[in-house]
């Protein structure tokens, strides 16, 4: 997938994948593209199966991650605002229906 489901993520962006990101039942691969469409910039985080599937898309956060820990994506929020969400944990079968980030809700898109 080297760039991100056809037609959907653009050729020009700043792309980022993130591999094997695995917990007791599986492993994701998650592609990372931030771009500008207009005035506006757009980021979204694809979440691809092992066996090269889309299984959903979350869209619109205000930051880029920056690694990954064990089977957690990690956000660049404060310490001091831990509180309000700073990783997204794939810990299932599939990834989390909705991810908390710094006070804000993005949901799972399976059909982007």
């Amino acid at each position: 997938m080297e760039h991100g489901p056809e037609g959907y993520f653009p050729k020009v962006g700043t792309y980022r994948i993130f591999k094997d990101v695995c917990n007791n039942h599986t492993c994701f691969d998650l592609v990372y593209v931030s771009y500008i469409v207009g005035t506006k910039g757009m980021r979204r985080l694809a979440v691809v199966s092992k066996k090269k599937e889309l299984i959903g898309v979350y869209s619109g956060f205000n930051e880029d991650p920056i690694e990954v820990h064990g089977n957690s994506l990690i956000f660049p929020v404060s310490e001091a605002g831990s509180e309000f969400g700073f990783k997204i944990e794939f810990s299932g079968k599939l990834p989390p229906e909705q991810a908390y980030l710094d006070g804000e809700f993005f949901i799972l898109e399976s059909q982007p």
